[in-house]
């Protein structure tokens, strides 16, 4: 994770090459958009595909996921952070109490951005 690109136009990119299931929604979307617009990438494609493997136990594909997203929490770029805050962690619900078992599993990062939503 270390050498990844972090930046706001460089995360969708670096999830992708990490978790390498997501490549055809990203295409499918930049055939949609004309681009990669990552709020709305996020939105409709992230957020679902995250919960999908919690709820099926793909534990290896959900490991390589978080890590990226929480390598993302804490990028210098302050719209990466954001777009992680507000189209991931924001989108999953923190404060939904169905959430709480998919939350715990989160790595440090992402999990203190979602006690920081809940207030």
């Amino acid at each position: 994770m270390g050498t990844a690109d972090l930046t706001y136009g460089g995360v969708v990119p670096a999830l992708i090459e990490v978790v390498p299931e997501l490549r055809s929604a990203l295409n499918e979307h930049i055939r949609d958009n004309d681009e990669i617009l990552p709020h709305v990438f996020f939105g409709c494609e992230v957020v679902p595909f995250a919960l999908d493997a919690w709820k099926h136990g793909r534990a290896d594909v959900l490991a390589r996921y978080l890590a990226v997203l929480d390598a993302a929490m804490v990028s210098p770029d302050p719209s990466t952070r954001e777009l992680v805050a507000v189209s991931f962690v924001e989108s999953v619900g923190p404060w939904d109490p169905t959430m709480a078992d998919f939350i715990a599993i989160w790595p440090r990062a992402l999990a203190e951005e979602a006690a920081a939503q809940v207030g």
